[in-house]
């Protein structure tokens, strides 16, 4: 479903027109969304617009006919949003649009970039500046993605360069560089190594040398270079959002209420 026609016809509404056209509400000290973060604050694009279009994907697979057995029937669903909208309205369902529908088998066998390309190149578009009609008038709205929301592995897959597979790669977490051992050991964010935009390009740039590539593949537990990151705007390194309901929901949180570690605090 063309991205570029349905954001025409929300800006068509008044109310939507209008909160797009309204300065977003920074507040120091707090992260309630994508405005509150340091890479809005860093982008050439907001910097230049602030009330630029901010797109959020959200990417999930369901199997139509068994949810816990044969995957035969598994359909992958992609939505998007408007990050400029509050987000009270932006998580009803009004606010949540169709953009594709696709086999999961079919990705293995054509690659997911394939099916992101249509959307990618609409994107780019609008970090350009697009035209719209609206009300009968015209104008010019940048815009581009700001967040990509899934769960680990399909946020895996359409990061393109991360195996899908955890068990596979040495440094197999998308956020940070470190390994299986350090993982049972090391519980702060300062105690790891960020990956970096820089060096993710440098080691996936590195992977078309048929020599290096098994050997970068295992070792940064990547396979490619993601049709994300030839937006202008956006990266898969800090654009892939932490899969909050099953790292803490139904991840660490359970576990710890079970183990009472809360008790000496």
């Amino acid at each position: 479903v063309p991205l570029i026609d349905q954001i025409e016809q929300l800006l068509n509404i008044k109310e939507i027109y209008d909160v797009i056209n309204t300065p977003p509400n920074i507040r120091k000290g707090l992260l309630t969304s994508y405005s509150d973060e340091t890479k809005f604050k860093e982008s050439q694009l907001f910097k230049r617009h602030p009330n630029a279009l901010q797109i959020h994907l959200y990417i999930d697979e369901v199997e139509l006919c068994n949810p816990i057995g044969s995957y035969t029937h598994k359909v992958v669903f992609v939505y998007f949003s408007l990050g400029n909208i509050n987000p009270k309205y932006r998580s009803s369902y009004e606010s949540i649009n169709l953009l594709a529908i696709f086999y999961h088998s079919q990705v293995a066998y054509y690659d997911i970039n394939t099916f992101l390309k249509p959307i990618v190149e609409e994107i780019r578009k609008l970090e350009s500046g697009h035209l719209f009609s609206i009300n009968g008038r015209f104008e010019i709205f940048d815009g581009t993605l700001t967040a990509v929301i899934a769960d680990n592995l399909a946020s895996h897959q359409v990061g393109g360069g991360f195996k899908a597979g955890f068990s596979k790669g040495l440094k197999k977490c998308r956020s940070c560089l470190g390994t299986p051992e350090e993982f049972q050991t090391k519980f702060f964010d300062r105690e790891f190594l960020s990956r970096s935009e820089t060096d993710h390009d440098e080691q996936c740039a590195a992977m078309e040398n048929e020599e290096l590539r098994d050997h970068y593949s295992r070792l940064y537990g990547i396979n490619q270079i993601s049709i994300l990151s030839s937006l202008k705007y956006f990266h898969v390194i800090g654009g892939l959002v932490p899969d909050i309901m099953h790292d803490i929901l139904e991840g660490v949180l359970p576990l710890t209420l079970s183990k009472g570690l809360f008790i000496n605090y």
